[in-house]
This record gives structure tokens, sequence and C-alpha cells, in this order.
């Protein structure tokens, strides 16, 4: 075991969370999600899941500890659904701050570490769930050196892919935070495999494949029935390179000859808002930007539409997908390994060429022209959601590693 890891005699009984005599008490780990966005909104789908962990979890179970903007420089504790979450920056100095800045930034440092470590020992937790590879992740990590709690790490989008393109000095930084959890895991197989060869560490990476509740179970939403050329297609992402917003676009033009009044409407909004309405614009594509919506709004959204697309260059897992199966949407999503692990091409979606605008205007003008596949498409879609991708298995798959990690089987090797 390494510097990192706990022994008895470090934490008496009674003491701090991981060794006390509450933790034999408890069959469950009292869990602390760590992750920056305000609880219950859900503006994306690392929100998602981590909304689903503590509902199903429970206010018993989960506590939510907030990572908040700049304003936020008091730790506030409050309640919301029954839940307590705590909130508070936890910022990194910057290596261009002059040294006076360098002097506070190093003394706000101290007072974090310390509340963080009186909330730990407060609220009894025993794993630190962190979620997504972040610089202010190292201050959990510190306190895990420390005999305080155990992390760990889950991957859900493409962390790994942009390692090598950090500075040094992060590249060192999450080094050192993928060394020192105790374990890692990944929203999907072909996630976590990427991640077992992108990045600098020896632990093996679990794959917990995301899940969701039924929108349909609990809103009573039913998708629409198909509206042919009247109605529209979606697509649900951030405005980013990697959502692959640009190829749906492209596509659109070559849709529009055979299907002039079938609208693409985009949800969600990014930095490359500005070049894909000016792309939308030169192509003469039926697009419509709909901007960042509530949750709610996205569900409704997405039940009316004919078909759902998913472009992206690259995923974690895609809960917008989950949910379009949920609502048995047609579904057609570029052939990306996550894509290829999450829909059989023909039976509950079709596949196009990842990248390719011309292989998806095709896919889409066959799917639209066969109504007893789309039909067939709609059905399976559906079946493979309940039978595979319910939250209750995802949240199965979290609590048996949780008990590895208190009990000290998820290893440093291990993971």
């Amino acid at each position: 075991m390494r510097g990192h890891s706990l022994k008895k005699k470090e934490l008496p009984e009674g003491d701090f969370g991981v060794a006390g005599a509450h933790t034999a008490r408890r069959s469950n780990p009292r869990v602390l999600q760590v992750h920056h966005f305000r609880f219950p909104a859900v503006a994306g789908g690392v929100d998602r899941v981590v909304v689903e962990l503590l509902r199903a979890l429970g206010p018993h179970e989960a506590v939510l500890f907030e990572v908040g903007g700049w304003s936020d420089r008091r730790l506030v504790k409050k309640h919301v659904e029954g839940f307590t979450v705590y909130r508070r920056r936890l910022r990194r100095p910057s290596s261009k701050a002059s040294w006076h800045q360098k002097v506070w930034a190093v003394l706000e440092e101290v007072l974090t570490l310390a509340q963080l470590a009186l909330l730990l020992r407060r609220e009894r937790i025993d794993v630190v769930h962190l979620h997504t590879l972040q610089d202010y992740q190292e201050y959990f990590i510190r306190l895990s050196r420390w005999g305080l709690c155990r992390c760990l790490l889950t991957l859900h989008r493409g962390e790994t892919l942009g390692f090598r393109e950090r500075s040094r000095q992060q590249q060192e930084r999450w080094r050192r935070i993928l060394d020192r959890c105790w374990g890692v895991s990944a929203v999907s197989r072909s996630l976590a495999r990427l991640a077992e060869r992108r990045l600098p560490m020896r632990k093996r990476v679990r794959a917990v494949l995301n899940g969701i509740g039924d929108p349909a179970e609990a809103t009573g939403m039913v998708g629409a029935e198909f509206q042919g050329e009247s109605g529209y297609a979606l697509c649900i992402g951030a405005l980013e390179h990697y959502k692959g917003h640009d190829i749906a676009i492209e596509a659109w033009r070559n849709v529009g000859r055979q299907y002039p009044e079938l609208e693409l409407r985009i949800v969600g909004s990014g930095s490359l808002e500005r070049s894909l309405r000016r792309q939308a614009e030169e192509s003469h594509a039926r697009v419509r930007f709909m901007g960042a919506l509530r949750h709610e709004e996205v569900l409704e959204t997405l039940a009316g539409a004919s078909l759902f697309l998913m472009p992206s260059r690259n995923e974690g897992l895609g809960v917008a997908v989950l949910e379009a199966m949920s609502l048995s949407r047609p579904i057609i999503a570029s052939d990306i390994p996550v894509f290829q692990e999450l829909i059989t091409d023909g039976d509950d979606g079709r596949l196009f060429e990842a990248g390719n605008a011309e292989s998806l205007s095709r896919t889409v003008m066959e799917v639209l022209s066969d109504d007893q596949s789309r039909a067939r498409l709609q059905t399976s879609a559906r079946a493979r959601f309940l039978k595979r991708f319910r939250a209750a298995e995802m949240v199965a798959g979290y609590r048996q590693i949780y008990r590895e990690i208190r009990s000290g089987a998820a290893s440093d090797a291990g993971g």
C-alpha cells in the first residue's frame, strides 16, 4: 500500500468517517458527491447522473458538495429536497499570480482544507465521489492522504483525450489525483478502455454504465407519433466541436432537398454558437437554434421529435441518447465506440460514419422513407433502455464500489 493507505492506528474508533464505529454499524457507506453545479438544476448529462445518484441513495447515504463560483468564498450549508448540501469555491492559485496573491491563496487553501476536514467528520463520510477530472479535486486527495476519507473518481467524458495537450503543471496535478484515488470508474466500457490506454495510472478502470430514471414513467410523457415532413429532427448538447453539430447542419443541406419542410432543431449553448449559426445561414439549411432549455423543456422537445440525432465526435456515454431511447425516439448516432456499445445498428437505432455528413444525410433519408423499419427502431430502443440503462443498475454498481473502497478492497492496483 502507498503513503495514502489507511492504518487502524491513524483512525481510532469513533473518529473520522472511514474507520469509526459508526462505519461498522452501517451496511451502506455514506458518500459525499462532489460536482460543480447547483442542485437540483440539470444543465447537462453529468448533472443528470449526479442527481440520479443522489435521489437513489437518499439523504441517509448521500451528502452533496457543490463546487461554487468566484463569489462563493464561505462554506455554506443548506437543505434541498431533504438533502444536506454544502457549497464553496475550491480554487487553485494561478502560476501567473503575484507573490501577495499567492500568499492569500495559500491562506485560503489552509482554511478550505480545515473546513473540508470538519465537514467530513461532521457528516461521517466514508467515500468522496469525484465527478470528471478537475484541478480542485486535489483538495480531497490531500485529505485522503491524511487518512480523512477515500476517493472514487468517475470519468464522464473526454478527459482522457486531451491529457497530453494540457500544461505540464496540470498534467502533474492530474497524475496526483489519478494516482491517489482509491478507485477510478468510467461511464462506459469504451471510455474505461480508452482511459487505461491514455491516462498515466496503473489502476484498472471500472465501467459503471450510466442509467437514468424513466422519463415516460416519471412524467407520463409518451413519444409523439411520427410527423413526417412536417415534424423536426433534434440534436441536444453543448455547442462545442466534439458534439458534431456542424456535421448535422452540413447533412441537413442534403436532407432539405428531399424533405424541405423537415426542420433540424438544436438544443444547447456553447462557444461555437455564432459559427454554427453562420454555417446554417450560408448553407440555407432549415435549422432552428433553441438555446439552453430547462430539463423539463428538453424532455418535452425530445418527446415531440420525429428523429433524434447524435453526431458526436467523442462521448463518455451520452445521457441524451438514453432519454431518447426511453421516449421511443428513432435514434441516428455516429459510429464512435461508445455508441456501438449502446446501439445495435438496424435494431434499436442507426449508426453512420462519424464525421461524414453525407453518411448522416443518407441514413436520415433511409429512416424517413421506411415506416416499418422506423417503427421497429422505436420499439426496440425503449426495450433496450428498460433492460440495460435504468438508474437502479447504475446505483447498484456504484454501491458495490463504495463498499469495496470503504473496506479497502479497491486497492491502489485494482481501482
